[in-house]
C-alpha cells in the first residue's frame, strides 16, 4: 500500500495535492523495492511508470534534472515520469492540474504554496547555501504576485543532524548564513540541513513553515544514499486540481 507523509498546513488547503513519498508502495524490485521514483541502474521503465501513477494518478507531472544548483524554472506543462523538463533544482508552475515534483534521496525536499501557485524544490549542501529555497520563494512571489508572508513552506524528510557528518569546508560554508544549522560538539561537524532550509525560508519571510517526517538514514522505510549510494529516489510533490 502506498505510504506519504503530509504536511498538516497544506492538507487544510482545498484543491492542493501534495506529499513525501516512502519507499513502500511501489512495483520496483531488489534494492529499488519498491516505489523508486527516479531513474537508476536495474529499474524497468514501466516500473517506473507504474510507481509515479500510483502517486499522482493521470496528473500532468513535471521533473527536472536536478544539478545542486540555484536554478529555479516556471514551466505550464510536463514531460511525464520518464522525462524531464529542464535542468533545474526546483521548479514553479501556476497550471492547475500539473504536479511538479523533486527526487531526494538525503537531500531536502521543500513543497511552496501561494496563492496562484506552487512549487517543488531540491536542496543538497550545495543549493541550500546558493540559496535556492530563497530563489524558489521569490520566483514563486513573483508569478503569482503575491507577498512571502502569503507563502507557506512544507519541509519533507532528509538526512538528520544526527547522520549528516560532514568535513569542515561544508560545515563553513552552511555555517555562513545559518550557523544554528551546525553542530559542532562532535569530533567531526554535523550539519543540519532542514533547519538551515528553515532558517532561509524565514528569513525570506515565508509566513508559515511545516517540518514533516524525520531522518531518511535512520528511517528503514526511506531511501538513503549515505546508507546506501545505490538506492531509489524518494520525491515531494505538490500542485493544484
Amino acid at each position: 500500500m502506498l505510504q506519504l507523509s503530509t504536511s498538516a498546513r497544506l492538507s487544510s488547503r482545498p484543491g492542493l495535492v501534495h506529499g513525501f513519498t516512502t519507499r513502500r508502495g511501489g512495483v520496483s524490485t531488489g534494492g529499488l523495492a519498491s516505489l523508486n521514483l527516479a531513474r537508476r541502474p536495474g529499474e524497468r521503465e514501466e516500473a517506473l511508470v507504474e510507481n509515479w501513477r500510483r502517486v499522482v494518478g493521470e496528473a500532468d507531472l513535471a521533473l527536472a534534472h536536478q544539478v545542486h544548483g540555484d536554478r529555479v524554472l516556471v514551466v505550464g506543462e510536463g514531460a511525464g515520469p520518464l522525462d524531464v523538463v529542464g535542468e533545474a533544482d526546483a521548479l514553479v508552475t501556476t497550471t492547475p492540474g500539473l504536479i511538479v515534483a523533486v527526487r531526494v534521496a538525503d537531500c531536502v525536499p521543500v513543497l511552496l504554496v501561494a496563492p496562484g501557485g506552487v512549487a517543488a524544490v531540491h536542496a543538497g549542501w550545495r543549493g541550500t547555501v546558493a540559496g535556492i529555497v530563497e530563489r524558489a520563494v521569490a520566483v514563486l512571489c513573483e508569478v503569482t504576485g503575491t507577498r512571502p508572508e502569503q507563502v507557506t513552506a512544507a519541509i519533507g524528510p532528509a538526512i538528520g543532524v544526527c547522520c549528516y557528518e560532514v568535513g569542515s569546508e561544508v560545515a563553513s560554508r552552511v555555517a555562513e548564513r545559518a550557523p544554528e544549522a551546525v553542530d559542532a560538539s562532535r569530533a567531526r561537524e554535523h550539519v543540519d540541513l532542514r533547519r538551515a532550509n528553515a532558517v532561509h525560508l524565514r528569513r525570506s519571510g515565508v509566513g508559515a513553515i511545516d517540518e514533516v517526517g524525520g531522518c531518511t538514514r535512520c528511517d528503514p522505510d526511506s531511501f538513503s544514499h549515505r546508507r546506501d549510494p545505490t538506492c531509489g529516489r524518494l520525491a515531494g510533490f505538490v500542485g493544484r486540481t
